[in-house]
C-alpha cells in the first residue's frame, strides 16, 4: 500500500509531501497506481519549483517521494495561494485515486 502524507503547519499551511510504499496493484513497471501517485507527486515538487518559485528539498527514490518547501515565512501572497493550490490539489488527487480503488492500495493522511 502506499501512504500518502501531506504536513501542515498548526495554522494549516501545508509545506510537505511524502509518499511511500508500493500499491502492489500489478507488477514493477505496470503498476498503474504507483505511476499515478508518481506523477501526481513529481508534478506538484515541478510546479512548486517551476511555476511558483520557492526552494525545495526533495528525495526520489523506488517507493519514498519527499518533498518539502525549505522556507514558509517571509513568502509572498501569491506564492503562499500557489503553494496552498498545489498541495490541496495534489491531496485530493491521491484522495480520488484511493477512492477509484476502493481504498485498497492507497492511504491519504494528514500530518502535522
Amino acid at each position: 500500500m502506499i501512504t500518502v502524507k501531506v504536513k501542515r503547519r498548526s495554522d494549516g499551511f501545508p509545506y510537505a509531501l511524502s509518499c511511500t510504499g508500493h500499491a502492489g496493484y500489478a507488477e514493477a513497471g505496470a503498476d498503474i497506481i504507483c505511476a499515478a501517485v508518481t506523477a501526481l507527486a513529481t508534478t506538484t515538487l515541478s510546479a512548486l519549483t517551476d511555476i511558483i518559485a520557492v526552494e525545495v528539498d526533495y528525495h526520489l527514490a523506488d517507493g519514498d517521494i519527499r518533498c518539502e518547501v525549505q522556507q514558509t515565512e517571509g513568502l509572498s501572497a501569491k506564492q503562499r495561494e500557489g503553494i496552498v493550490l498545489l498541495f490541496d490539489t495534489f491531496e485530493l488527487g491521491c484522495e480520488q485515486l484511493a477512492r477509484s480503488y476502493n481504498n485498497e492500495y492507497i492511504k491519504v493522511m494528514r500530518a502535522r
